[in-house]
């Protein structure tokens, strides 16, 4: 569906968060849900961030669409012992606004280690001072990051590993590619040794076929997210 068609109209409280879970390889239970911004638009559409973030970006509103994210979801998951996670931009991680928010939200909150917040690999290396500055936050309140979406930056990774990060994401074709490689699979074997000494989990994500699936199951990967284990849903099962 194209942006135009809810270009109309639009409001940030049409916005609702859905989950996917991250699942344990091993034992495929439940580690994490991400929670996804979904856009209702009526009651038979519902929108992709594709379709709406043009709109979010014109008006200029990432951070309180992060806000607004963040807030559903720890209401959902209020009394779920559950880790859950949201996405964050550079505009959240530059901002004192976002601090204050999350200092003021988290202060009563039941178990605050079990939130996660997820930031793409490019904005840490474009905004490393801020992230820096931000992932103090982080640690002061208790709260996880996780880096997402390497791309082409995979070999930045062990740079990523340097950071007291909680874990990393990468995709599940980069990692299976590595692995075939007999020249970078010593790249991979040396990522995920670093990450296990520090405490860092890897997630294989966009894990869409059975192939892909036993690809991961075979290496020491940790955890797992993609369409093949399940699609985002509007409500979780515990």
């Amino acid at each position: 569906m194209h942006v135009q068609e809810v270009s109309d109209g639009f409001s940030m409280e049409q916005i609702v968060p859905y989950f996917q879970p991250i699942i344990d390889v091993k034992t495929q239970r439940v580690w994490c849900y991400e929670c996804l911004a979904r856009l209702m638009y009526d009651a038979d559409r519902t929108f992709l961030p594709s379709d709406f973030l043009y709109l979010v970006d014109k008006t200029q509103c990432n951070s309180e669409l992060t806000q607004h994210i963040f807030r559903q979801a720890a209401e959902y998951f209020r009394f779920h012992q559950v880790n859950w996670g949201v996405n964050i931009t550079a505009d959240d991680i530059c901002s004192p606004a976002t601090v204050h928010f999350l200092k003021s939200f988290l202060h009563d909150y039941p178990n605050a280690h079990r939130v996660t917040l997820e930031v793409q690999a490019s904005t840490v290396f474009d905004y490393i001072d801020e992230f820096r500055a931000f992932m103090l936050v982080c640690k002061a309140l208790d709260i996880q990051l996780i880096i997402d979406n390497f791309g082409g930056l995979a070999s930045n990774i062990p740079t990523i590993l340097a950071f007291p990060i909680d874990g990393i994401k990468i995709d599940s074709k980069l990692i299976t590619d590595l692995a075939a490689s007999n020249k970078c699979k010593h790249k991979l074997t040396s990522a995920l040794d670093t990450a296990a000494k520090n405490d860092v989990a890897i997630i294989a994500e966009h894990i869409e076929d059975e192939q892909t699936w036993r690809s991961v199951s075979n290496l020491p990967i940790q955890y797992g997210q993609g369409f093949y284990i399940s699609h985002p849903t509007q409500n979780v099962t515990q």
